[in-house]
């Protein structure tokens, strides 16, 4: 699961947003910086090639590290019981990368000049603001009071590009720089992901 359900924001006629991992010539309509959306009524599925895990920036996306304890189903049992038993290790494989991605995006989505990507970029600062202050990125995942209520203030149009401006600004601090880079990168749970990866796409299935 992603999106506002992941986060508890969901509104009663919300989507339900799911990431798919996919292998093999499912793979081919997905890129490494655009990944698919298909919509299916109220379910919208994000594809996301399973090789880009390869790379653990990849794995630290801050559009995937919320969702490794939320995982529905998977094809292969090893990579769902790998995320099962690692949720956590995995979800702060390198924070640092979440946090350099997410201002990456947000600046990115600000530049778009578009209101339908100020609730996404409260999510995604939000997230990265409350993990500087709980220090676990699954636990971050749950907004206190004033973040709800300023996502909630995004989707509705209330505020706009300039508090997201300002928003971006206290998570851009030296403050929270410094935190973000003495995070350290986790090789070692990397290095087990890729073995699982790579017996999976070597199935024949997968080819």
């Amino acid at each position: 699961m992603c999106g506002s359900r992941l986060f508890g924001l969901e509104a009663e006629l919300s989507d339900k947003d799911f990431i798919v991992f996919v292998g093999g010539q499912d793979a081919e309509i997905v890129t490494e910086d655009h990944p698919y959306q298909v919509k299916d009524g109220v379910f919208d599925y994000f594809l996301h090639r399973l090789d880009s895990c390869l790379s653990l920036d990849y794995c630290a996306s801050p559009m995937i590290v919320p969702s490794y304890d939320s995982v529905f189903d998977y094809e292969d049992t090893s990579v769902k019981e790998f995320w099962a038993e690692n949720s956590s290790t995995l979800a702060d494989i390198s924070p640092n990368s979440t946090y350099r991605m997410t201002i990456e995006t947000v600046e990115d989505f600000i530049g778009r000049g578009e209101d339908r990507y100020h609730k996404i970029s409260v999510r995604l600062l939000g997230l990265i603001w409350c993990r500087f202050y709980v220090g676990n990125m699954l636990q971050a995942k749950f907004f206190p009071d004033f973040l709800r209520n300023r996502y909630y203030d995004a989707k509705n149009g209330t505020i706009g590009e300039r508090e997201i401006k300002l928003m971006l600004e206290e998570c851009e601090t030296n403050t929270f720089r410094r935190y973000f880079s003495n995070c350290p990168r986790n090789q070692e749970i990397h290095d087990q992901y890729k073995k699982i990866i790579d017996t999976v796409l070597s199935k024949e299935e997968y080819k």
